[in-house]
């Protein structure tokens, strides 16, 4: 497994086999066959794709039509699960979340 010297994402090149692209293909795998996954996996891409003050704002401040109009915080609180409000998420944004995440 190969390491990089500097932070993610500036220097990680998708496909060239570290330890991020491990996770990713890990967290496609549990997302696209509908596995639990833990909350700390979803903040995780949440925070890659957005960022983390603009995740937080997100989450807190903007209703997703397909969480019925709920917050990301909103339906977490609720027990949706995550996997499904990620989902929700990508479908909302599709130009924001890198295909890797989805």
């Amino acid at each position: 497994m190969r390491l990089h010297t500097a932070a993610w994402p500036r220097v990680h090149k998708a496909g060239c086999g570290c330890r991020w692209d491990q996770r990713a293909a890990r967290w496609k795998g549990d997302f696209a066959k509908g596995r639990d996954v833990r909350l700390t996996d979803f903040w995780a891409r949440l925070e890659t794709a957005f960022g983390r003050a603009y995740a937080r704002s997100l989450a807190a401040d903007q209703n997703i039509a397909g969480l019925g109009g709920r917050t990301i915080d909103e339906a977490l609180a609720q027990g949706e699960d995550a996997a499904t409000v990620w989902r929700a998420v990508v479908a909302a944004y599709p130009d924001r979340v890198p295909s890797r995440l989805r």
